[in-house]
């Protein structure tokens, strides 16, 4: 685990002291998301962390209503922003609702425990949205922190000497990161 990331120092070096010891680089490029200002409390007032929630079905059959790949919905009042991946080996993927969550789990950092709210809604939204699905079994079900800026931008580029940020991509980190990774 990080502890700390320091500035670059005379010799050019960034220092990041970790729980194992510390390492020295040339650069060090913070891709931590909501957890940011935790490592660059310079960003803490411009992002932000936020709970999110996901299940992910068994493998389901072939259905010719539906190809492989992603959409994005805003669903009814109360639960919006959900986003949805049907992989090739046939499991679906959905996430969202955070409106169900107290604040909208905005400013939440605790990936500890599942909203039962949530788990229940993303279920019913599946069975009512996808009858074409079928029946299915929820594999797995999980949490985790996403980062938010207050524009919807999210931060990439310098923030001190020899220290990066690639963070506050919205809940888009995983379409978005590779074009950061590359600025």
């Amino acid at each position: 685990r990080v502890l700390d990331v320091s500035s670059a120092g005379e010799d050019g070096s960034v220092t990041v002291t970790t729980e194992q010891g510390i390492i020295k680089a040339g650069a060090v490029v913070v891709a931590t998301n909501g957890y940011a200002p935790e490592l660059l409390p310079e960003l803490r007032s411009h992002l932000y962390p936020t709970r999110n929630q996901v299940i992910m079905t068994r493998p389901l059959a072939p259905t010719a209503q539906w190809a492989v790949g992603g959409i994005s919905v805003d669903s009814e009042v109360g639960a919006r922003e959900l986003y949805m991946i049907r992989r090739p080996d046939g499991r679906v993927c959905l996430g969202g609702a955070r409106a169900l969550e107290p604040n909208a789990a905005v400013g939440s950092s605790d990936d500890s425990t599942l909203a039962p709210a949530v788990g229940q809604y993303l279920r019913r939204f599946l069975r009512r949205h996808f009858p074409s699905l079928g029946e299915f079994e929820v594999e797995a079900e999980w949490t985790g922190v996403l980062g938010f800026t207050k524009d919807g931008a999210p931060l990439i580029g310098p923030v001190r000497p020899g220290v990066y940020v690639a963070a506050g991509f919205c809940g888009h980190g995983m379409p978005q990161c590779f074009g950061a990774g590359k600025a």
